[in-house]
């Protein structure tokens, strides 16, 4: 009930029970804006773009103070969204060393149109309070967060829709034939299966696990580099210097595009090649392998009928499947004590029908 000095914890909470799901449910009626629907944005897209609308320009290391998170992480988004014309970045002109990052201008006003409502509601709210209530109204939102987290098990957590939760790695469509090119070799694909797995190498430690040249192990390096498939990890110089992956999910454009069609087919038949070679490999040491993990490698083969529309919603549920693990990519500590490195592939296609050509 209701008292003289305000509500009490039961009418409270019911409040909350019911204010809370409608501000979840505005939040995902916020439609995207045309010119930005093919990119692929992500929750955390979103907040990273209302901080830099609402703050102006700023550093990596900011940006990253500001969203909690590790600067790691906001440099894998940053650079995604850089790379699809989003975001610019720019010398900081009083410390060259510095990078700051803002919002293009091309998209500057559709961004501006589609999220900064929610920061102007929050500010028309919070105004006319104190500090000392804008801290409590901040304080108990973190502690109703930390409170489901705390008593939901991690079954609970499980079922949650993936539409609720953000486990998703920066998206990049390979638009170039000249990208895609860049990969599809044999030791540069050897070469980012070892940075995966590794996290970061240097040229040396690289030469050393796929038997090449230190030399060679630059060069490919730096073509990987010029194309945004790995980056500098920081420390060292020259073959000494380590570099790591760029964790993003890639696909490229559709198949009426003739040079970057030529260009994907000669990526997907390397792909091939090398995945059924590192899978004929392990069917060689399997029998080598402990007790748990040879049971939990599996192989696995079936058929389906299913509409395009099901296949579709099958594939995205195998990959969400996947993506919750994505965290483990570039934070280490989340990473249990006994994880490894497991090579996960899928696919789904048509049946070939029936013919008398099949006799």
């Amino acid at each position: 009930m209701s008292t003289r000095s305000g509500l009490d914890v039961d009418d409270a909470t019911r409040q909350m029970l019911l204010l809370m799901p409608r501000l979840v449910g505005r939040a995902k009626k916020l439609a995207v804006p045309p010119s930005l629907a093919s990119f692929g944005l992500a929750p955390r897209h979103l907040t990273l773009l209302a901080l830099l609308l609402l703050d102006g320009p700023m550093t990596v290391r900011v940006l990253a103070d500001r969203l909690e998170v590790a600067p790691t992480t906001v440099s894998l988004m940053v650079a995604d969204l850089s790379r699809q014309g989003i975001l610019r970045r720019n010398e900081d002109d009083t410390d060259r060393r510095r990078v700051i990052v803002d919002i293009d201008s091309g998209h500057r006003r559709d961004i501006d149109a589609w999220l900064s409502g929610s920061a102007n509601a929050w500010r028309d709210a919070l105004e006319p309070l104190t500090a000392a209530e804008r801290e409590l109204v901040v304080s108990t939102l973190k502690r109703y967060e930390e409170g489901v987290e705390r008593t939901l098990s991690k079954e609970q957590l499980r079922r949650v829709p993936d539409d609720d939760i953000d486990h998703s790695v920066p998206k990049r469509t390979l638009r170039d034939p000249r990208e895609l090119r860049a990969m599809a070799h044999p030791v540069r694909i050897r070469i980012m299966d070892e940075l995966f797995i590794a996290g970061s190498l240097t040229a040396s430690q690289l030469a050393d696990r796929i038997g090449e040249s230190p030399a060679n192990c630059s060069w490919h390096l730096r073509q990987l580099a010029k194309y945004g498939y790995v980056e500098e990890a920081g420390g060292g110089t020259g073959r000494q210097r380590p570099w790591r992956p760029v964790i993003e999910s890639r696909s490229w454009g559709d198949r009426s595009e003739g040079e970057l069609a030529a260009a994907g087919a000669a990526m997907a038949d390397l792909m091939y090649r090398h995945e059924f070679a590192e899978h004929e490999e392990y069917r060689h040491r399997q029998d080598s392998e402990p007790a748990d993990w040879y049971d939990a490698a599996y192989w696995s083969q079936s058929f389906a009928w299913l509409t395009a529309a099901e296949l579709t919603e099958l594939k995205e549920t195998i990959i969400g499947l996947v993506l919750r693990y994505a965290e483990r990519f570039t934070d280490p500590a989340t990473r249990p004590a006994d994880a490894r490195a497991v090579r996960l592939v899928s696919w789904g296609f048509p049946a070939r029908p029936w013919s008398e050509d099949r006799k």
